[in-house]
């Protein structure tokens, strides 16, 4: 099966524009303010790399068998880890009650953390009031894309049989991009309903990229082309607010041209670097808010205050990446293994 080193690379800068997002929350700096775009990202790869993966099994049925293995393998990549941060933070809730009180106490209910333990937590929001404690918070705030994916996985056989169906690439491209209209459209109803339509969309979107080109995207021959392109409309729509509802549409031109492109930007992002970045993502992207969450509560540190400050503040910032590589390598990487065996 064929590996994308160019996407690995580009989901840990993903992760890393979404950490520092959540590091300098509300300072204003240009592209960093836009990093929750970072999630939808999120999801079109994961459509895309799932498809690439899975397509296959679901060709034409769901065989009980391998929908088991398909979820059991997508739970040992995603649950350890999640269960991990879980625990830990829940034994910091217990610890220091002022946490709780300070970070919305309602995320720290009892309901919720059953919600969160088994993750389902988002998709309960839209049927729960938020006045009774339900689980329309994250525990740890990242998790609530997490649990929209482990929904998308329940949905992607089906999702699968449907895009199988199509033989051309015109008409997988037009319903890719009419579930980003139908995204689009709900964001400027202010319709969210917890992220679900958010992550459905972009989850479609995503495996759409994949049935429209496998087999075919060297037919293509301009893909570098179309990475500059979509990069340049992914910088435009990070840097002013009212463009941001493009950013969807310039990353789904963006995986495939990375994927099968062999220009600068494959390079970059096929870098040891960010390929390294790529294989710790997911560490870092949900051990990174607990950590902070607890460094505002116990030690706030104004990072603006002195060039001292600044300098302490970015090296806490690089032990929770080092934190995220000593996490991937000695935890989430064998537990991913042990629950495979």
């Amino acid at each position: 099966m064929r590996y994308f080193p160019a996407l690995t690379g580009i989901r840990g800068i993903a992760s890393l524009w979404v950490f520092l997002y959540h590091a300098f929350q509300n300072q204003n700096i240009p592209l960093i303010n836009q990093g929750h775009l970072g999630v939808d990202l999120f999801f079109i790869l994961s459509g895309f790399i799932i498809s690439h993966v899975h397509a296959a099994e679901f060709q034409h049925s769901i065989a009980w068998d391998t929908l088991k293995r398909f979820i059991s393998l997508r739970a040992s990549r995603i649950y350890p880890l999640h269960l991990l941060t879980l625990l830990c933070l829940a034994i910091f809730v217990i610890i220091d009650q002022g946490f709780t009180e300070k970070y919305q106490a309602t995320a720290f209910s009892t309901f919720n953390f059953i919600g969160n333990i088994f993750l389902v937590h988002t998709w309960l929001t839209p049927f729960i009031p938020i006045d009774m404690g339900g689980p329309g918070w994250s525990w740890n705030g990242p998790a609530w894309s997490l649990s929209a994916e482990w929904l998308m996985y329940f949905l992607f056989p089906v999702i699968a049989i449907y895009l199988g169906r199509f033989r051309k690439t015109t008409p997988l491209l037009v319903v890719g991009l009419c579930s980003l209209i139908l995204y689009a459209a709900l964001e400027g109803l202010n319709i969210h309903i917890a992220g679900l339509p958010r992550a459905l969309t972009e989850f479609i979107a995503g495996c759409t990229l994949y049935f429209a080109f496998n087999q075919r995207h060297e037919k293509l021959p301009h893909w570098n082309s179309v990475a500059w392109l979509a990069l340049i409309l992914a910088m435009l729509a990070s840097a002013k607010k009212e463009l941001t509802i493009l950013a969807p549409f310039a990353f789904y031109a963006i995986i495939p041209a990375l994927a099968f492109s062999e220009g600068r930007l494959n390079r970059l992002c096929s870098s040891r670097a960010s390929v390294l970045l790529g294989e710790i993502s997911l560490s870092l992207y949900l051990i990174h808010w607990p950590i902070l969450q607890i460094q505002k509560h116990i030690t706030p540190m104004d990072w603006q205050a002195s060039p001292i400050m600044t300098s302490l503040y970015l090296a806490f910032l690089s032990s929770i990446i080092g934190t995220s590589f000593l996490t991937y390598k000695y935890f989430e990487l064998p537990m991913r293994n042990t629950c495979r065996d």
